[in-house]
């Protein structure tokens, strides 16, 4: 198994750097995403749809985890907008076996 950090708002060609293998790793290649807890900014929302789009439009069956936590409830709202504008479906884990936080939520993100 391969893990890639990804850089996000940049070309599908350019946009993983392999941190466990010296080889480049393709979007095509990629079957799970995951992110956790990575948008604090208005301004990263355009950049992480961007690069989604990318890697939905090269591998059709991605499958991607998203864990966040509502810390300003309009970015949170933005994402979940953003997502949906851009036909992503968002389905939410139950994690009240994981945490008793009410503002925490892990999601499996689609695209239809």
């Amino acid at each position: 198994m391969d893990c890639a950090h990804l850089e996000w708002g940049v070309t599908p060609t350019n946009s993983l750097i392999a941190y466990k293998s010296e080889r480049s790793i393709k979007s095509s290649e990629i079957s799970v995403w995951l992110g956790a807890d990575i948008v604090y900014w208005q301004t990263s929302i355009p950049p992480l749809i961007l690069t989604l789009n990318s890697l939905y439009a090269n591998n059709k069956g991605l499958i991607g985890y998203l864990a966040i936590k509502n810390r300003a409830n309009n970015i949170y709202n933005e994402l979940i907008n953003a997502l949906k504008k851009e036909q992503f479906t968002v389905n939410y884990i139950d994690t009240s076996g994981i945490t008793d936080e009410k503002d925490m939520f892990l999601m499996r993100i689609d695209k239809s």
